[in-house]
């Protein structure tokens, strides 16, 4: 009986053991990933977001800069273009001669 008693207080110390070891490993994947990854990935998410930011800024500079020369100068004359319409030809299809495939 007390080998049995003895044998279930090593498991239970054992499985305590085990428990504390993979909650101090999740905590250091997790410490590793707040630490360099998530960082990384807020820079480059940065990063993007002032690029997109500045793509935006040049794209409205550049309209209202080509809208101003746009008034100074005269607008060019535009002709009218005439179009002629022509009626399609059609192809008529011709039967095919039985025995020929």
């Amino acid at each position: 009986m007390k080998f049995q008693a003895f044998l279930d207080s090593r498991k239970y110390a054992y499985m305590k053991k085990k428990k504390q070891l993979k909650r101090k490993a999740f905590l250091l994947k997790a410490r590793l990933f707040l630490t360099f990854v998530l960082p990384v990935v807020i820079v480059l998410l940065a990063v993007k977001t002032i690029q997109t930011f500045i793509r935006i800024k040049l794209r409205n500079t550049a309209s209202s800069v080509l809208d101003r020369d746009s008034h100074k100068q005269e607008k060019p004359v535009i002709k009218s273009v005439s179009q002629t319409f022509s009626k399609p030809d059609f192809i008529t299809p011709v039967p095919a001669e039985k025995g020929k495939a």
